[in-house]
């Protein structure tokens, strides 16, 4: 028998010009702790062509037709190229991006004797959501479709979403003022979601609400992202709401706050996530900073202790016998223990947030 007469009927009467075109990416969303800035980071790059050339995006491309097994592969080829970054010490698929109109090579195609011909293909992304441990190690060189790589704080970009401070709260207010008086307040259940996804106080906040948030500001048309034509471009006349952060390429800030959500919401029970973010050693305060940096409010320093170092349902760290050795008064050092750091706990943490609606000062 020949090879061609092994091919079934189907194959030879299958035409994928009866469906709609589609290209499939792979991007990755990275993040890190400095502890030295006091910041969770996100890793970057400035797109070095179009569409979006010049604006901050993060790493990623197509997945190649033969080179690349699974997406998976081609994030981690993408992360290399573009960034110069090494292996993540924890990786997970954060979530499938296909909403139509994401990235604007959908529209694109070419004049033929005065007419339009589209050309272009609905762009798919399958993300990634990458944590490394050290950030030092971590030192992006531009490379590929990158004009340059770097690390940033993620509150430059989600700055309503760290309420320890008071730019933080008042970022907060400015947001869901400008909700509650944009057009989708005309909804019926917006107060509802508002409430919901913002808290009516403080205390209230449910930090793993992030992509909730930012999906509201986008519906409310408040941020760049919602005002772009579908090329990419901002109309002369588009007003983003100020001191909305900086927006970002395709829909990637909306990845970047719901890996925040996800990263926020399941610290409290796979610990090894919050494993990959702290050095092998550290202090209680150091470990309560990390936590604190993560999910953007503060915690009460004594309960957070009795928490993870003498709750008998989550003792989840143990004492090294060491204590730090420079400047001020020396701080035991503690690590992980191997049973909790690669498992899912039967009993997630109930973090004790530090209350912050009692005597809050007014915002200026």
């Amino acid at each position: 028998m020949s090879p061609t007469e092994r091919i079934p009927a189907w194959a030879l009467a299958y035409d994928s010009g009866d469906h709609p075109p589609f290209a499939y990416t792979a991007d990755v969303l990275g993040l890190t702790v400095d502890g030295a800035a006091g910041a969770l980071d996100v890793l970057l790059i400035e797109r070095g062509g179009e569409p979006f050339r010049g604006r901050v995006a993060v790493p990623g491309g197509f997945v190649a037709w033969e080179g690349d097994e699974t997406a998976r592969d081609a994030a981690l080829r993408e992360l290399r190229e573009e960034t110069g970054v090494g292996e993540p010490d924890y990786i997970e698929v954060l979530d499938t991006y296909d909403a139509n109109g994401r990235d604007p090579r959908q529209f694109a195609g070419r004049l033929v004797a005065g007419r339009f011909v589209r050309r272009g293909n609905r762009v798919v992304s399958r993300t990634d959501l990458a944590l490394f441990r050290d950030r030092h190690r971590a030192r992006p060189t531009a490379g590929d479709d990158a004009a340059k790589a770097f690390w940033a704080p993620v509150g430059r970009y989600l700055p309503w979403e760290d309420i320890r401070s008071e730019r933080g709260r008042a970022a907060r207010d400015r947001v869901t003022a400008a909700l509650d008086t944009s057009p989708a307040a005309a909804d019926d259940d917006w107060a509802v979601r508002v409430a919901k996804a913002f808290g009516p106080r403080l205390d209230d906040w449910n930090e793993e609400r992030a992509g909730e948030r930012l999906r509201l500001m986008i519906r409310a048309g408040v941020v760049e992202e919602a005002l772009r034509d579908r090329w990419g471009q901002l109309p002369d006349d588009a007003a983003p709401l100020p001191g909305s952060g900086e927006a970002m390429a395709f829909d990637h800030r909306l990845m970047l706050a719901d890996a925040l959500g996800r990263l926020r919401g399941k610290i409290k029970y796979v610990p090894e996530l919050l494993v990959a973010l702290t050095p092998p050693l550290f202090t209680i305060a150091g470990l309560q900073g990390v936590v604190e940096l993560i999910a953007g409010r503060p915690l009460e320093a004594a309960n957070f202790r009795r928490l993870l170092a003498h709750s008998k349902h989550h003792a989840l760290i143990r004492p090294t016998g060491s204590t730090t050795e420079s400047g001020g008064r020396p701080a035991e050092l503690f690590t992980w223990r191997r049973d909790y750091a690669h498992e899912r706990l039967e009993r997630s943490l109930r973090l004790p947030w530090l209350p912050l609606d009692k005597n809050r000062p007014p915002v200026i």
